[in-house]
């Protein structure tokens, strides 16, 4: 009786363990950070800070614009686009542009065949815009560098500018089947009502064996002893005595 008793204890604390730490777990608010960090803090405009009001210098000024759509994908199964916008917000027309965007090396594939673009001239607001797309092929961190600009004015000044940085975060991912903490506190009442239930089987099936034994051992209890029985030896050596007269 008492190893019925110890193995459903047993049982109810390994429940409560079991279900208890994962129910910790569940019941706290998801927190989804990403700590990827897409802008980098260099300049745009190659390296000139302006507002709209200030006046500028007779020169072209070539604003360059790069994004991504994502920057946590799975190796060989997602795609990244990549959006590059040029814009001459200066006030002369910029001449002879060269566009290097940056090789990838071997964690990553692209659907640019070329890393270097060369465009005859840019007028004043006039925009250039192209995209293409890459997906990596290993796990890992990396960085995708800035997209690079040379370009000069009708004198021959040479400028340059460049975009933003972006990490890139590589890895593959294992989907897990998920319990929600609804699920799981029902899951712990099913168990604790078990085990209650458990036990209150083992104390009725205690109270009546014990029941049972108590009336067992009244059964058996000696029968008394007859009047013969009860003679003392002195009675007996009298009778004995008295027969042999």
């Amino acid at each position: 009786m008492r190893g019925k008793i110890c193995i459903t204890t047993t049982v109810f604390l390994t429940l409560i363990l079991l279900l208890g730490i994962p129910l910790a777990d569940a019941m706290k608010k998801p927190l989804i950070t990403n700590n990827t960090k897409i802008n980098s803090s260099e300049p745009l405009n190659g390296g000139i800070r302006f507002q709209i009001n200030d006046t500028l210098p007779p020169r072209p000024l070539l604003s360059i614009e790069k994004s991504i759509n994502n920057t946590e994908v799975q190796p060989e199964k997602e795609w990244i686009r990549i959006n590059i916008t040029i814009k001459n917000i200066g006030n002369r027309t910029a001449y002879n542009l060269t566009v290097t965007d940056p090789i990838f090396s071997n964690w990553a594939v692209s659907s640019l065949n070329i890393t270097e673009q060369d465009y005859v001239q840019v007028d004043i607001n006039a925009t250039v815009f192209y995209f293409y797309y890459f997906k990596t092929i290993i796990e890992g961190n990396f960085t995708l560098e800035a997209t690079e600009i040379t370009y000069y004015n009708f004198t021959g000044v040479e400028y340059h500018a460049k975009s933003q940085r972006f990490n890139i975060i590589s890895i593959e991912i294992i989907n897990l089947p998920v319990i929600r903490a609804e699920l799981w506190v029902k899951i712990l009442y099913y168990c604790i009502g078990i085990s209650l239930g458990l036990g209150l089987i083992v104390l009725v099936d205690y109270a009546y064996v014990k029941q049972l034994f108590q009336r067992t051992r009244r059964k058996i209890q000696p029968a008394k002893k007859t009047s013969v029985q009860q003679m003392s030896k002195k009675q007996m050596k009298k009778k004995a005595k008295k027969r042999r007269k």
